[in-house]
């Protein structure tokens, strides 16, 4: 008995821990300096990019982009929009006809932030908040 009282008192701390996290610790502009496309393999791993990509995180749960992020690239010569939402992990771009309107993968760890791509390797941004 003692150790199921632990086990959802630990579970209850946990829960507590992730719901602390709120959107107000990532709120803000964050700017795309690494991309992760692996070849095939599993040798992946992040490399620096030369971009202009902002993302602006709202405190509403909205974010606004000076370039698509529909797609994988990492030019900023377009403004889109969407939703976010940090308890499921997910970014949800507006009018995005090449994922189907499946949202992508998002992570905030400090100030990084990472995108994780639909692809059939990995493929992800990472930003760093400015």
């Amino acid at each position: 008995m003692n150790n199921y009282i632990a086990f959802c008192l630990f579970f209850s701390l946990l829960s507590l821990s992730t719901c602390e996290k709120n959107d107000s610790e990532v709120v803000g502009n964050w700017l795309l300096t690494e991309v992760l496309a692996d070849p095939g393999d599993g040798s992946g791993v992040f490399t620096p990019v030369d971009s202009d990509r902002v993302i602006q995180l709202k405190d509403d749960g909205t974010y606004s982009a000076n370039g698509n992020l529909c797609d994988f690239q990492i030019v900023a010569n377009a403004s889109s929009s969407g939703i976010y939402n940090l308890e499921e992990g997910t970014i949800s771009p507006d009018n995005c006809a090449t994922i189907g309107g499946t949202p992508i993968g998002l992570s905030v760890d400090g100030s990084t932030m990472i995108i994780t791509y639909l692809c059939i390797e990995a493929c992800q941004h990472k930003y760093e908040r400015q």
